[in-house]
């Protein structure tokens, strides 16, 4: 019965106080749509994109030492760089000068503290966000949905090459550290080269392997004519009635093959066994060394080449999902909820208000404040 009067008694005030209840409303809702109606229209574009992996035009992908399976989109490391890039000083002022946005924006770009106003007037109509599929997500807000897409596409296109260039400085150290390794190679072969023609002029060796075959058939094709000859020469020297022409001919090519083995054996010869074997192990030995830095300086331009490939590809960085493109429909304002809003927030405080003046319209103020 109480409940019952109470709501009974609050009808008949909401009923006294009717017509200020509703001009009051209506007061507000015509001045909301007046101030809405003043508001600009704002045009969202958007853009939904992943990273990709860099693993893709990697040494081993481009030359077939990879793994078959390499995700093409990048992981967690990738996706925070991304977002680094996106929120970085660079960027935005990439934005801020191409477009223009101090005139944009109506910012006195005199004023001393107009680089950080146009970066706030910026950041507030941008945002970056990871969205539930884990794909990057950035959307531009401007009055002008044509310059809204325009300003998106740079900012994806300066994500990218931002986030290569990252990528690339890397790649550069590789490549120089590679170029450096190959310089360094060859100066030491050309030192070892220079050491090896000086040992081969010494020792007379062009060609270990040929020249050992050639005195090694030599010495042995030379004594065994020696020993052949001598041993004629010994037959000839005690039999009787030969001719004195033909001993002194087996004689001369005694001595002949005598000289020719001793230049064979002795150190001061052109052609000399002992000669060659002496200098045959250094020259070996240096030739060895040249041949394993003939390797490696091979492996190394191989390498260098790999990498430089590696650098000269181009390829994004960015796997874009959603293109941006103009938008038809504003994002803001959204005048009816404003509206609405507006009538019923006048209507509940202006209702408020009529039952709080009925209510204590009785009380004596001045005596309560005395009693008090």
């Amino acid at each position: 019965m109480n409940s019952t009067a109470t709501l009974l008694e609050v009808l008949r005030s909401l009923l006294k106080w009717k017509r200020p209840i509703l001009y009051t409303t209506a007061g507000v809702t015509i001045l909301t749509v007046f101030v809405s109606l003043m508001m600009s229209n704002y045009y969202q574009a958007i853009a939904i994109f992943y990273p990709s992996n860099p693993l893709i035009a990697s040494r081993g992908a481009l030359f077939g030492t990879a793994d078959e399976g390499i995700d093409p989109f990048g992981d967690q490391n990738e996706m925070n760089r991304l977002m680094l890039v996106a929120e970085s000083t660079e960027l935005l002022f990439y934005v801020i000068n191409k477009f223009n946005l101090y005139e944009h924006y109506d910012i006195d770009s005199t004023d001393v503290k107009a680089p950080d106003k146009v970066r706030k007037a910026f950041l507030k109509l941008y945002n970056l966000k990871k969205n539930d599929n884990d794909a990057l997500e950035i959307s531009i807000e401007d009055k002008e949905p044509e310059l809204a897409a325009e300003m998106l596409w740079g900012v994806l296109g300066k994500i990218d090459e931002i986030n290569n260039r990252l990528v690339r400085a890397n790649q550069v150290k590789i490549l120089e550290s590679y170029k450096k390794s190959i310089e360094d190679k060859q100066k030491e072969f050309k030192a070892s080269s220079d050491s090896l023609n000086v040992l081969r002029k010494e020792f007379g060796i062009i060609d270990v392997e040929a020249q050992g075959e050639y005195l090694a058939e030599e010495s042995t094709k030379t004594t065994a004519l020696l020993a052949s000859n001598k041993a004629k020469l010994k037959l000839l020297e005690k039999s009787s009635g030969v001719r004195r022409d033909s001993l002194l001919k087996v004689r001369a090519l005694v001595k002949s093959l005598e000289g020719k083995l001793d230049a064979l054996s002795s150190k001061d010869g052109n052609i000399s066994l002992a000669r060659f074997n002496e200098g045959r192990e250094k020259i070996t030995l240096v030739e060895g060394r040249q041949k394993s830095m003939s390797t490696e300086l091979q492996f190394l331009k191989e390498r260098y080449f790999q990498y430089e490939a590696v650098y000269n590809t181009s390829l994004s960085s960015i796997y874009i999902v959603e293109a941006p493109s103009v938008p038809v429909i504003k994002s803001r304002p959204r005048r009816s909820i404003l509206v609405l809003s507006a009538l019923l927030v006048a209507f509940i405080f202006s209702a408020l208000g009529a039952l709080l003046f009925e209510n204590y319209k009785a009380v004596d103020w001045k005596k309560e404040l005395e009693l008090n």
